[in-house]
């Protein structure tokens, strides 16, 4: 069963199901496994959850596709925040 997650500041309802959110949650602690910007660091883990998540929802045709992780880990390096 998936477990419900908690997205911030969405359209969509508070709590949601998305079928990807399992895959997110695995990628994104082996997305630049050696950055100390992730490392260990949890408000920038779920910010990149977050970010994933919602791209998923948002993009339903799209969903969460092996690569996006790394898209957005950069841009969220790059200084980009999660809005």
């Amino acid at each position: 069963m998936i477990e419900k997650k908690q997205i911030i500041d969405f359209q969509y309802p508070k709590y949601i199901v998305h079928p990807t959110f399992r895959n997110v949650e695995k990628d994104i602690t082996r997305t630049f496994p050696d950055c100390s910007f992730f490392g260990g660091k949890k408000l920038h883990l779920d910010t990149f959850a977050q970010v994933l998540q919602k791209l998923a929802v948002y993009f339903p045709h799209i969903g969460y596709t092996q690569g996006m992780n790394f898209i957005v880990g950069f841009f969220l390096l790059s200084g980009l925040n999660a809005e």
